[in-house]
């Protein structure tokens, strides 16, 4: 996948050398009989252009998956306001740190994710240090049968009761290794929830429209792996610098040029404005295996 993305890249940045050594060959006088053909000669012109001067194939490239991400982030930026209940208010969706605060993280994850694992402590330090940080979670469990049982069993223990939910999230994100079936119920049961109830309600339509709708946002905005994050109307796809997030933040709390303060963003009213440091999703991960395609929800 790796390989192939580099080979497009690299065709688009000796398409744009060509164009540029195109433009430049019309302006000169139009061969006549006898010369050397024409076609020949440009691609000639072509190869010593990109052999005397590899660099332009290299700023082509960087230049190329800017704009890739860019593009990506700006239409990820319209889905987040057209999509704003769905993604910040869904009641199904579990909220913690402070369920009023004047601005809202919105993290999509895998249980079985060894980046949303190494990014758990930087979420938990950010509501730590942020008395007005709303997080709220969006399961998307995507690396196998084992990842979306772990959801089903963490979303019946919130019917049950939040702070369960809240102490097996924890549990499930500091564990090491891969989540399995007799692992899921130790840590719910060690979490204080009833196994039992959990059996039924796990099998829930709300907990399976919740897994779907999630499903069906990451579609809408293009994300393909976990975690994901969305601060304001940003869309930050990928494992995030801690200082990456804050700077998200402070974004979507500070209001638009020329308005007055608002009162409260929880949602999708700061700018689109993606800091520098915003990474893509890794496209092979050891721990956490990025689809070429964004997830589907898994089949009834």
């Amino acid at each position: 996948m790796q390989n192939k993305s580099l080979l497009m890249s690299l065709l688009a940045g000796i398409l744009g050398a060509v164009i540029v050594l195109g433009a430049q060959s019309l302006m000169k006088p139009a061969p006549t009989e006898g010369t050397t053909d024409v076609a020949d000669e440009f691609g000639s012109n072509v190869r010593e252009f990109l052999v005397a001067n590899p660099e332009v194939i290299i700023e082509a490239l960087q230049k190329h998956q800017e704009n890739q991400q860019q593009a990506q982030l700006d239409a990820a930026s319209e889905v987040i306001k057209a999509q704003a209940a769905a993604i910040f208010t869904n009641p199904a969706s579990p909220v913690m740190g402070n369920p009023n605060g004047s601005a809202t993280v919105v993290e999509f994850f895998d249980y079985n994710c060894g980046y949303c694992r190494r990014a758990a402590p930087d979420v938990e330090k950010l509501k730590a240090e942020d008395a007005n940080l709303r997080v709220v979670h969006k399961h998307l469990p995507i690396l196998g049968p084992e990842s979306l049982e772990a959801t089903k069993v963490a979303l019946a223990a919130r019917m049950q009761d939040p702070t369960i939910y809240e102490k097996l999230h924890h549990a499930f994100m500091k564990h090491e290794g891969k989540l399995d079936s007799t692992t899921i119920e130790t840590l719910a049961r060690e979490s204080g929830a009833n196994w039992e109830k959990i059996l039924v309600d796990k099998e829930s339509d709300a907990i399976k429209d919740e897994v779907k709708a999630n499903y069906d946002i990451a579609q809408k905005l293009g994300l393909t792996g976990t975690p994901g994050f969305i601060v304001g109307t940003q869309f930050l796809p990928g494992a995030q610098p801690l200082e990456a997030l804050k700077a998200a933040i402070v974004t979507a709390r500070t209001p638009p040029a020329g308005s007055e303060p608002a009162a409260e963003n929880t949602t999708a009213d700061a700018p689109a404005v993606a800091p520098e440091s915003t990474a893509v999703v890794p496209e092979a991960a050891p721990e956490a295996a990025t689809p070429e395609t964004p997830p589907a929800a898994p089949a009834e």
